[in-house]
């Protein structure tokens, strides 16, 4: 395999290490880890799921279940590597503890983490706020909850603004999506951006390092336009802007017009009321900015390397002109 095929790990890859820790100390050595599972994506909290040998039928008891070491609330972190040389992957909090009896094959502890900023997904809420743009609003609840924060910049001071009886994940949700930006959680940091083109990070090829790949491209996801409406109660008129991202870097041979063209909408079309020129124009583009992502899914499996973060770019090569 040729060296831009290889995946970067940071050891040899023949000798996989991993080291979970509880409170900042590792787990027993005793302990036997059937699985680990972390999951990152835009827009949900980071989570990780641990499975753990554990039960014993002759005695009646679960030993690892009874210790304290994850009992929900505790803190957990997860470091993987080869070797030995280990990076954090995932830093959490416990938050389900459970077991699961099979009848012909071992009982299972499964423990479920999530990142901190579940604390964000309890509790649905009403709150005002003033003088405020949507990013200082979003910092704000994100240090009610302790986390730390990297939110882009936004564009509009709203006089006021109102959360109706909805979590603060959600509202963060809503207002992120409003300014075409994406929410990702990271270790306890709340990261708030619009995507945007960067450095490949990874050369993926099918009969090189790919081991698994699954893409589709669907046509209704496509939009010729797209285009948001607000009244204007001043002018007394409705007020019309339209999208106006001129294009993105998006994979295959195949364009995002020539899809729209499939389902042939005019034009995908946003309304609401008492929103400024400002923030329509950010509305649209990002509905645009969503669909432009949106035109091809997929995953690819490959060897372990924790490097790998939602928003890097990563280049596929041998899967066809419509994906690659």
């Amino acid at each position: 395999m040729s060296e831009d095929q290889r995946i970067p790990t940071s050891a040899p890859a023949d000798r996989p290490s991993f080291t979970i820790k509880v409170d900042g100390n590792a787990i027993s050595a005793e302990y036997q880890v059937q699985s680990v599972i972390v999951s990152r994506s835009f827009n949900k909290i980071a989570q990780a799921e641990i499975h753990i040998l554990d039960g014993d039928p002759a005695e009646g008891d679960f030993k690892v279940s009874n210790t304290e070491d994850f009992v929900p609330g505790k803190e957990i972190e997860i470091l993987v590597g080869y070797h030995g040389n280990e990076e954090l992957v995932f830093k959490g909090l416990v938050i389900r503890h459970g077991l699961r009896v099979f009848s012909n094959k071992p009982s299972v502890l499964k423990i479920e983490c999530k990142d901190a900023a579940v604390k964000l997904t309890i509790g649905q809420k009403n709150a005002y706020f003033y003088d405020i743009s949507d990013a200082d609003l979003i910092d704000e609840l994100a240090a009610q909850a302790g986390l730390n924060t990297d939110i882009e910049a936004t564009n509009t001071t709203h006089a006021s603004m109102v959360q109706f009886h909805a979590t603060d994940w959600d509202f963060i949700l809503t207002r992120a999506e409003a300014n075409g930006k994406q929410v990702l959680t990271h270790d306890g940091t709340l990261i708030v951006k619009q995507p945007e083109k960067n450095d490949i990070a990874l050369n993926l090829s099918y009969g090189g390092n790919m081991l698994d790949f699954e893409a589709v491209m669907d046509a209704r996801d496509q939009y010729s336009a797209v285009k948001s409406y607000a009244w204007a109660s001043a002018d007394q008129e409705v007020v019309e802007v339209e999208g106006s991202i001129s294009s993105l870097t998006t994979p295959g041979n195949i364009s995002g017009d020539d899809l729209a063209s499939v389902i042939g909408l005019e034009s995908c079309d946003l309304k609401q009321v008492g929103l400024s020129d400002t923030e329509l124009q950010e509305w649209a583009n990002g509905k645009q900015i969503k669909s432009g992502y949106s035109k091809i899914r997929g995953r690819a499996k490959i060897q372990g390397f924790g490097d790998i973060l939602p928003g890097n770019f990563i280049a596929l090569a041998g899967v066809g002109d419509p994906f690659g």
